[in-house]
């Protein structure tokens, strides 16, 4: 069980009725759990599934997406910019970027932690972190480490200060997911 001890932050990020939550450090793993299947629940507007997200369809999906996802989301970017400020990172950091996708918050979670700091982006789907690790590549960023595994499965391999969700509602929706993270 749990790699992380983080709590969210009580900040709300609305949009379209939906709010994304962010989250840091904190030691009562057992509340921080049900504080994110709550808010997990109450982020959209759609019946909540019993069986969980499938992840075959989600990989499918992502596959035909990852050329274009950058693009498709470029009008979301004062969001994760305002999800990433409320992280409140600091220099030296250790911060997990949870379903990192194609390595977008990337940037913003570097300015936090600075070259002194570590990113660990986590992604089930093969294609969108092959657009990550060329994003690394190309703004050398030594300090990331991708994992390519479901976030249920990831090895972070110790704590961090700090985990971002931004568009995970598959994740969050997901027990064995945050237990194994949080």
């Amino acid at each position: 069980g749990g790699r992380l001890r983080i709590k969210p932050v009580a900040h709300q990020i609305p949009l379209c009725d939906k709010w994304f939550p962010t989250t840091t450090v904190q030691d009562d793993r057992s509340k921080l759990r049900s504080d994110m299947v709550r808010a997990g629940h109450h982020m959209n507007k759609f019946p909540r599934a019993t069986a969980g997200p499938d992840r075959l369809a989600a990989l499918q999906q992502y596959k035909r997406r990852s050329v274009t996802y950058d693009l498709e989301l470029a009008a979301f970017e004062p969001i994760r910019r305002l999800a990433i400020d409320c992280l409140e990172l600091r220099p030296g950091q250790t911060v997990i970027d949870i379903g990192c996708g194609t390595g977008l918050s990337l940037a913003g979670l570097h300015k936090g932690v600075g070259a002194r700091g570590k990113i660990i982006g986590i992604e089930q789907s093969p294609e969108m972190i092959a657009f990550a690790e060329k994003r690394v590549s190309r703004h050398r960023y030594g300090n990331v480490r991708l994992l390519c595994a479901p976030a249920e499965e990831a090895d972070i391999g110790g704590l961090a200060d700090a985990a971002l969700f931004h568009f995970t509602h598959d994740i969050l929706r997901l027990p064995a997911a945050l237990d194994h993270l949080l």
